[in-house]
């Protein structure tokens, strides 16, 4: 490790510590009466098991940039990680949050309508979080002398917050939240400097133009799991999210592609469709919250998979490896509630 990696590495550990410091402080004050939480309150709160599909997405961003250029570091990797858990964790706080009142008639067991937390004290944590996710991606700037992954970071908290605050009720709804997740694969290639113009390769625009095509579906699909939904959204929703397949499944053949198309690429296209009609089919036929919501959870947890299709020409050992989030939410997601 060089001298100035070695530098930055402390310097990093000791900011990401005070700013969890100060995040804790901001969120839960010492004198308030609600300062008891359990884990699991907290879990479900920031809807745990899904917070994987944002760490994939960031990987993705980093490790397809870097199959462009010719030096490959891992530290200022930690900046965008970092960053994008404190950002989805905030839009999953603020989310409860803004929709405090909805969710007391259609979801009474979420932790403020059934008395397991008070609303101010998540307004607070979401807030905090947040702040801290803007603040972490504008560590770039001083650290690595890079802009973009804090306008990025700030695109993303724009993003979040629209969304939470009011257009998750409207039909731009499922746009806000497909451009948190586009925005966030470009948080992670922001840290990579390439030769590219405007600012990043095709295949990094393809890559995160897929993943936020594909939750633009997911949302849609979402939008009434709390009711019988339409079998006409559903199936419209569908044709969104294999709208986002096509856009990845480009990604071998955009501009300057360093690496050869794999044999296994449209075989492995093809099966992530079929994994889609496995997921939807059953909610399809019978639109009721018990088959949406399952369906739904089960989408999300597809996105590891989509971010690993993407990046497989760019980095498949990387690839390979975000598959091991998979079970692992899978496994968080029979525990806690996470739609």
């Amino acid at each position: 490790m060089r001298y100035g990696d070695r530098e930055n590495t402390i310097l990093l550990a000791i900011l990401f510590r005070q700013i969890g410091i100060w995040l804790s402080n901001l969120a839960i004050p010492r004198h308030d009466a609600e300062f008891v939480l359990s884990w699991k309150t907290l879990a479900e709160l920031v809807r745990l098991p899904n917070v994987f599909s944002a760490v994939t997405d960031i990987l993705l961003g980093y490790f397809l940039a870097q199959a462009f250029v010719s030096t490959h570091e891992l530290l200022p990797l930690a900046v965008p990680l970092v960053a994008t858990v404190c950002l989805y964790w905030a839009g999953m706080v603020l989310n409860d949050y803004f929709d405090a009142d909805v969710d007391a008639v259609e979801r009474a067991f979420r932790p403020i309508p059934s008395g397991r937390i008070g609303r101010a004290q998540v307004g607070r944590i979401g807030f905090a979080l947040l702040i801290a996710g803007v603040a972490v991606s504008w560590l770039a700037l001083p650290l690595f002398d890079n802009l973009r992954p804090g306008l990025i970071g700030l695109c993303v908290a724009s993003s979040v917050l629209a969304y939470d605050a009011g257009l998750n009720r409207t039909p731009l709804g499922p746009i806000a939240m497909g451009s948190c997740r586009f925005f966030n694969v470009l948080l992670g290639a922001a840290m990579v400097e390439t030769a590219a113009s405007p600012w990043f390769p095709q295949a990094v625009w393809l890559a995160a133009g897929g993943v936020g095509c594909y939750i633009v579906g997911v949302t849609f699909f979402a939008r009434t799991e709390a009711t019988v939904s339409s079998r006409g959204q559903l199936i419209g929703a569908t044709a969104i999210m294999f709208a986002g397949l096509a856009l990845v499944s480009l990604i071998p053949h955009s501009a300057e592609f360093p690496n050869p198309l794999p044999p296994t690429w449209w075989p492995a296209i093809f099966g992530f469709a079929l994994l889609i009609v496995w997921r939807v089919q059953r909610a399809v036929r019978d639109p009721r919250p018990e088959r949406v919501q399952p369906a739904v959870g089960g989408l999300l947890r597809l996105l590891i998979f989509l971010d690993a299709l993407a990046l497989c020409t760019g980095n498949v050992y990387v690839a390979l490896g975000m598959l091991l989030f998979v079970p692992l939410a899978r496994l968080l997601g029979r525990w806690i509630y996470s739609t």
